[in-house]
């Protein structure tokens, strides 16, 4: 593999997520909707306006007017947006859109691993960052993504999104460690 073909690669993956920004900036202007009241707007117990570990704790247990068992990293991510930028929206769903790019990015490098596994599974040497690449910017555009990008309230989507992908990323680098007997596996 050339240097040249990975940095093309990382240059479609860059210019697919500036589209998925020009894609998703209209969406900064809308308002709150749907849940983005119960789990934002209408939840004072994220409303963090002081650095006090006891308003933190209690907004991490925060779930509005719901309940049920808590998504603690939603909370916590809802109270810093509120905590720095109060209730305007178009901060939160920026923070989505970031969190969005942070996924693709995750994408790339996961689909990225597995080209590489299976080029050490089946000895053939086939490093497709490219693609990696074009697949992971064609899911940062997917229409079914807009809602867990565009609504506040579904930052839980997106982040649990992340953390899959980040569990997956990690068996799939781990694995090909493994099966090509480098150190680290």
């Amino acid at each position: 593999m050339t240097h040249a073909r990975v940095s093309a690669a990382w240059l479609v993956l860059v210019g697919l997520m500036l589209v998925t920004v020009v894609a998703y900036w209209p969406s900064l202007y809308g308002g709150f909707i749907f849940d983005d009241g119960v789990y934002f707007v209408d939840n004072p117990d994220i409303h963090v306006t002081t650095l006090r570990l006891g308003d933190w704790i209690k907004a991490v247990q925060a779930q509005g007017n719901l309940n049920v068992f808590g998504r603690p990293l939603s909370a916590l991510t809802f109270a810093a947006n509120y905590y720095l930028t109060g209730l305007d929206p178009f901060w939160p769903k920026l923070t989505n859109i970031a969190i969005h790019l942070s996924n693709g990015l995750l994408w790339f490098l996961l689909l990225r691993e597995l080209f590489r596994l299976r080029a050490v599974v089946s000895g053939v040497e086939s490093r497709n960052d490219l693609a990696a690449a074009v697949l992971a910017g064609t899911w940062l555009l997917l229409p079914i993504n807009l809602t867990g990008v565009a609504y506040v309230s579904q930052r839980m989507e997106i982040l649990a999104t992340m953390f899959v992908l980040l569990g997956l990323f990690a068996y799939l680098r781990t694995r090909r460690l493994l099966n090509s007997g480098t150190s680290g596996g």
